[in-house]
């Protein structure tokens, strides 16, 4: 079971990686103006596939240890 400092590091880095989707879609939408080829919008949709699959986890733990506390009370 997490405690409650490692879901708060948890969340924490959660907020990170939805900055780091803003920024990957910042960087998307200035490339789509300037031309961007094929490979590296590839590379980019693996980059957010990670970041969400990350994310995903992270909820999922977050969710856990949400219905441990709930058990206990």
């Amino acid at each position: 079971m997490k405690d409650k400092q490692e879901i708060i590091n948890i969340i924490e880095k959660l907020k990170e990686k939805l900055c780091g989707i803003r920024l990957l879609f910042e960087c998307l939408s200035t490339a789509s103006i300037n031309g961007m080829d094929s490979q590296s919008v590839g590379f980019s949709i693996r980059c957010f596939l990670v970041l969400l699959n990350d994310m995903e986890n992270d909820i999922m733990i977050i969710k856990e240890y949400l219905l441990q506390k709930q058990t206990v009370l």
